[in-house]
Parts: structure tokens; C-alpha cells; sequence
């Protein structure tokens, strides 16, 4: 089961990254199973997987240009919406 998962943390990857230590991962895994434990190499799998999506610089562009998009609209716009009805929600939700 555990393999399993580790395979599709490894597939979640960037294509790049997986073709290059994909195979090396589950070669790691196979063989430092026993005297790391299962777990830790998961944990392992699973911190490596968000470091290749989050720290790659066009991730941050994505982000960039959201957030860029998303300021203006609501400076333009916000009169109109209702924002004490907003924040009753978000104060009843919490």
C-alpha cells in the first residue's frame, strides 16, 4: 500500500524532475524501506513534491498574475459589493 503511494507521489511531479530521479526515488524507496522506514520516506516524497511545484519560478508567476488581476477588481468594484454582509458571514462561519 505504501508503495503505492509513493509511486503516485513520484507521478505527481514535474515531468522533468520524474524522468530525471523517478526512478532513482523508487529505487530509494525499495531498498531504504527497511532501515528508514516507510514513513519517513513518504514524508520525504510528499516534501519534495511540494518543493518542485512551489519553488518553481512559474508557479510564482501564476500567483503574481493572480493576485495582479484579482487587486485591481476588487478596488474597482468594491463599493458594489456588500462587504458587511461578507464579513457577518465570515464571522458567523468562524
Amino acid at each position: 500500500m505504501t508503495r503505492r503511494i509513493h509511486r503516485l507521489l513520484i507521478r505527481l511531479h514535474p515531468r522533468d524532475f520524474r524522468d530525471c530521479f523517478g526512478d532513482e526515488m523508487e529505487l530509494i524507496f525499495e531498498e531504504g524501506a527497511r532501515s528508514w522506514g516507510e514513513a519517513a520516506l513518504l514524508c520525504d516524497a510528499a516534501g519534495s513534491l511540494l518543493r518542485r511545484w512551489f519553488l518553481r519560478p512559474a508557479i510564482w508567476k501564476w500567483i503574481a498574475a493572480s493576485i495582479g488581476a484579482t487587486v485591481p477588481l476588487i478596488l474597482s468594484f468594491g463599493s458594489f459589493l456588500p462587504w458587511s454582509n461578507f464579513w457577518t458571514a465570515l464571522r458567523a462561519y468562524f
